[in-house]
């Protein structure tokens, strides 16, 4: 189903788009960059006010949306058309760039159907859900000269540049260990967003909504990227997984791992959404000469304990990819989905742990919050920063419930 009718024709600025929606028309510059959402409601509410904005700017041409759900096409600008089938929207607007901000599970064939169509493409977090999806589309990007980034925000920021810089110029000395801590807190209707929150797989496709896999994929993915600053093709081997659950759900919602790199650092995550209180994600990176912390939401970077000057705002995936369009000789992708491919290593690793292990009611405290019961895993923050401050995992640190750790043998290819 489409809502718009377009055209081109030739203006005082050049060749425009000429677009009629309900009788009014709107012209666009054809050297603007076309730009596609697909999945408009749910976490594509999110690009929602950047497309705005871009579009403002004159920087791109918000043509089109899709999504499952016919009322979400009341989200959409009027200029843009609406399409309940995103292959009819690709094979119609031809966009140049497409967002895909869909479930994970779902992510591997609509890039797949965007890239085939010719489109560029912005993947949201996680990319896809096992190796071989990863390879093959690297492999149909090769193949059909079309770029792929991953709305990993924190691989985008300043911060985190700056403080890839500081490994590259020596500062920090030889890095030895990453640590990744968060206390988050969600309550049960986060669990209740859509039919695969909290699952590791639905109708035997893997999902893998765990901590440190989905909500807290971000620092996990800032922490492979520093942990390959000194060998960019270094990748994790194996994993030491420890998978908590503190409510009945089918995956994790508390984690300690330990993942092995092929350069032989180290990076510590200790993780969890049941949190006494509430700590943002921090990355730890200990060096032989001092050490430095990426914190904020990775928009602050701490070396030896100062505060580096770098714009405290978030990585933008989007505008990094536009930019890089415009000017690839000038402007290197930050994301691009070869870069990801030691996270997807690790989700595809968290898979293949197990089930997490059930924490006894005894460990839990719970309350009602906003409509909805929170869950508290009594101890977890001191937990949490015994594990980040030594490094290790939550076994190694006499907490009483924790068992010990599941190795698991990681493929790269």
């Amino acid at each position: 189903m489409s809502t718009a009718s377009h055209d081109w024709r030739r203006s005082s600025k050049g060749l425009c788009e000429r677009v009629v929606v309900m009788g009014l028309e709107t012209a666009f510059p054809q050297a603007a960059t076309s730009v596609a959402l697909i999945g408009v409601q749910g976490f594509g509410r999110s690009y929602l006010r950047i497309l705005h904005e871009l579009e403002n700017t004159g920087q791109i041409r918000f043509v089109a949306g899709s999504d499952l759900m016919p009322e979400a096409s009341g989200e959409l600008p009027g200029h843009a058309s609406f399409h309940s089938d995103h292959r009819e929207m690709l094979a119609e607007r031809e966009p140049d760039v497409t967002i895909v901000a869909t479930p994970p599970h779902t992510h591997f064939q609509i890039a797949r159907d965007a890239i085939e169509a010719g489109s560029d493409v912005l993947l949201e977090k996680p990319p896809v859900v096992s190796i071989g999806q990863h390879l093959d589309l690297m492999e149909l990007c090769r193949r059909r000269g079309r770029i792929c980034q991953v709305g990993f925000q924190g691989l985008a920021s300043a911060a985190i540049q700056r403080l890839l810089e500081v490994a590259a110029a020596d500062r920090l000395g030889e890095i030895t260990d990453i640590s990744v801590t968060a206390r988050w807190i969600r309550l049960d209707r986060y669990y209740e967003r859509s039919a695969w929150a909290g699952r590791r797989e639905r109708d035997g496709v893997v999902v893998a909504d765990g901590v440190a896999t989905n909500p807290l994929a971000h620092p996990v993915m800032n922490a492979l990227r520093i942990a390959q600053a000194e060998d960019p093709h270094a990748q994790p081997v194996q994993l030491d997984v420890e998978a908590y659950r503190c409510r009945d759900i089918a995956t994790d919602d508390t984690a300690s791992i330990r993942l092995h790199m092929s350069n032989g650092k180290h990076v510590h995550v200790a993780v969890t959404l049941c949190a006494e209180t509430l700590a943002d994600p921090r990355v730890i990176v200990r060096g032989t000469t001092t050490d430095a912390v990426l914190a904020d939401t990775a928009t602050s970077v701490y070396v030896g304990g100062i505060r580096e000057h770098v714009p405290a705002e978030r990585g933008q995936p989007l505008h990094n990819l536009l930019s890089h369009r415009r000017d690839p000789a000038r402007v290197t992708l930050l994301a691009p989905l070869g870069q990801t491919l030691a996270f997807t290593a690790f989700l595809e690793g968290m898979m293949n742990s197990g089930p997490p292990h059930r924490l006894a009611p005894e460990f839990l405290d719970e309350r009602d919050e906003e409509g909805s019961r929170r869950v508290i895993l009594r101890g977890i923050d001191a937990v949490i920063a015994e594990a980040g401050r030594r490094p290790a995992l939550f076994s190694e640190v006499g907490t009483p419930w924790a068992v010990p750790p599941v190795s698991v043998p990681l493929a790269t290819s």
